[in-house]
Formats: C-alpha cells, sequence, structure tokens
C-alpha cells in the first residue's frame, strides 16, 4: 500500500445525482486506498474558470481499502453532509 495515493482519470464514476433529494451516488472503477482525499464541487464552468459560488465537498476514504465496483451514497450537504463510507 502506498503511502501516498493519486487516483487516476476514471478512478470513480457517478451512478445518480438528485437535486431535489441534495444527494449523490459513485462507484468505485478501481480500489480506492486507506486516506484517500477526493475533492467534489457544484461549480459551473462560466467559458474561462470555475465560479466560486457553490459548495466544494472534502470527502476522505477512511481507514480500509474501498474495493473496485463499490457504491458510496452522499447526502444532507444543507446541513452536516453523510457519506455511507468514509467521511467528509
Amino acid at each position: 500500500m502506498p503511502s501516498h495515493h493519486i487516483l487516476k482519470s476514471g478512478s470513480i464514476s457517478f451512478k445518480s445525482m438528485n437535486a431535489q433529494k441534495d444527494e449523490f451516488t459513485i462507484q468505485t472503477t478501481s480500489v480506492i486506498f486507506p486516506n484517500t482525499y477526493i475533492y467534489f464541487t457544484d461549480t459551473e464552468w462560466n467559458g474561462t474558470h470555475f465560479g466560486i459560488d457553490e459548495h466544494t465537498l472534502l470527502w476522505n476514504s477512511g481507514e480500509d481499502s474501498i474495493p473496485l465496483g463499490s457504491i458510496i451514497y452522499f447526502k444532507s450537504f444543507a446541513s452536516h453532509t453523510i457519506s455511507s463510507i468514509g467521511s467528509t
């Protein structure tokens, strides 16, 4: 297990997004090593740069490796974000 793991493009994929319920789901397409950090943002591209008007979420994968094909849920952004694996 490396001490520092950098994800490659395609290591996760979005499976669902529900703006009405303020939640989304990802699926791992590779093993996610322990204590991997991923930033998620809902910021729009305005043609020259990303805006600063939306929320950014920092997720930590937790102490264990997450296997290929795992589904991870994120919800409740209006208060304290909850994830089914790891912490936000």
